[in-house]
């Protein structure tokens, strides 16, 4: 087997090579070689391009917690040499850290919190104004089951003037349009989201994708059928083959139940719960299965032959060689998945918020 150059020449093919790779655990892997040999070398700058990439790459990849600990590095490194790197990319890539923080259970109120007032206090230091701290803030409180609070950071991060730290137009639209829907207020959120999903004047690396998954099955729910099978359409072919979008998947099975369809909701679980292994985020695997228990549930009631053929991880500990499957035990496992995501999320918020929604789910079972 050849021998890997270690060369400061190696690190920068690396990355390069990475830059080239769509997101995903490919790309990923190549950075991380880049970061474990910029370290080999000692070489402080290179650790920090390296990192620098890898937190984009985990992010954009479905792997926050890897970016996490490369941003923490980062940040240290720009605190023992504030002169030595540029503001940009650590204000930049703060909002991606902070706004995933309140996805992991693990992560307690306390260290959110902390973060928070970190970023705030960075932004406060370079002069730049305070609107992504406030969006943050707004979809954190809604993140940890806190409506009224999100709705004081709603008002803040909208009445807070833009600067070049405030995400694009389509995120910032996107992400008003996804917290009035939590907030109950489907008409404001239909109006926001129009310019995504109906006139497409606003797109970004992840725009339409999150608007179409998340208004699909609301759209159901509000008659507008013809409007959710479109936003089903266009929305799965955008998310299939990014882990980073497990969430929206789930939401997309959560129409395919509502819809009558089961039988194509079977094809998602099969095809994306492998995804689960590479996303550690606790909302995002919550709402993987609140699809999937929803689209089993529906393959129960709508009487589809109970044993089925599917291929599923060997990790799982309902994993049969066979790959022969009972729908009824598929659901009680899947039940039994999102009470365990529950308990953590709630314990962590110190309240019954997906308790709630996870009783609502089970008594709109057909």
């Amino acid at each position: 087997m050849k021998k890997r150059d270690t060369s400061a020449e190696a690190v920068e093919e690396l990355l390069w090579e990475a830059e080239d790779a769509p997101y995903g655990p490919t790309k990923v892997a190549l950075v991380e070689e880049a970061v474990r040999l910029a370290d080999t070398l000692k070489n402080e700058e290179l650790g920090m391009q390296a990192r620098t990439a890898l937190v984009e790459a985990a992010i954009f990849s479905g792997q926050g917690k890897k970016a996490l600990v490369a941003f923490t590095w980062c940040l240290a490194q720009h605190e023992k040499n504030p002169d030595r790197y540029d503001d940009f990319d650590l204000l930049w890539q703060y909002k991606w850290i902070a706004n995933q923080l309140a996805d992991f259970a693990e992560i307690s109120r306390a260290q959110i919190e902390n973060v928070f007032a970190d970023m705030e206090q960075q932004y406060h230091k370079r002069g730049v104004g305070l609107k992504p701290v406030f969006k943050i803030r707004c979809n954190a409180a809604m993140t940890m089951g806190e409506p009224e609070q999100a709705r004081h950071w709603l008002q803040k991060w909208l009445n807070e003037p833009n600067t070049w730290a405030s995400d694009c137009k389509a995120c910032e639209v996107d992400s008003e349009a996804a917290l009035h829907l939590e907030l109950g207020d489907f008409a404001r959120a239909q109006q926001l989201a129009r310019p995504i999903v109906e006139t497409r004047k606003l797109s970004c690396s992840e725009i339409p994708h999150l608007t179409f998954a998340r208004m699909a099955a609301p759209c159901l729910a509000h008659g507008l059928s013809e409007n959710a099978a479109e936003y089903h359409a266009r929305g799965y072919s955008l998310v299939r083959n990014n882990p980073e979008f497990v969430e929206p998947v789930g939401q997309h099975m959560s129409y395919l139940a509502a819809v009558g369809k089961p039988a194509e909701g079977l094809k998602l679980i099969e095809r994306h719960l492998p995804w689960l292994a590479i996303s550690g985020s606790t909302v995002r695997h919550y709402r993987f299965f609140c699809g999937a228990r929803a689209v089993l549930a529906a393959a129960v009631a709508k009487g589809l032959k109970d044993s089925r053929k599917l291929r599923l991880p060997k990790s799982l500990p309902i994993y049969r060689e066979s790959g022969e499957y009972s729908l009824a035990a598929l659901l009680k496992w899947a039940d039994a998945e999102l009470d365990k995501l529950v308990r953590q999320l709630d314990t962590r918020n110190g309240n019954s918020f997906y308790a709630a929604q996870v009783a609502a789910l089970r008594s709109s079972t057909p």
